[in-house]
């Protein structure tokens, strides 16, 4: 969606400036609203993968163990932490 307002003129009222700023900001957001549904669709896809990968391994209990005694742990090293048993 583009804004269909001129670019600001020096007599434009404030009302108008608020409106084009406004347009803006919500251009911005969709932007960053798409980005993430990209990032969803990729992330649905690659799980679709891995839960057919776990099935097709036969791999199912040795997943189930896992997700239930897993702990996180930190690493200097990393600015996340990790899974482990």
């Amino acid at each position: 969606m583009k804004n269909h307002h001129a670019h600001l003129s020096k007599g434009q009222s404030p009302l108008q400036k608020r409106y084009d700023t406004l347009c803006r900001n919500h251009e911005e957001l969709l932007d960053y609203v798409r980005s993430l549904q990209e990032d969803l669709d990729r992330d649905h896809i690659e799980l679709m993968y891995m839960s057919a990968f776990i099935e097709y391994k036969r791999l199912n209990e040795e997943y189930t163990f896992f997700r239930e005694h897993a702990r996180e742990v930190y690493d200097d090293e990393r600015p996340f932490p990790i899974l482990t048993l």
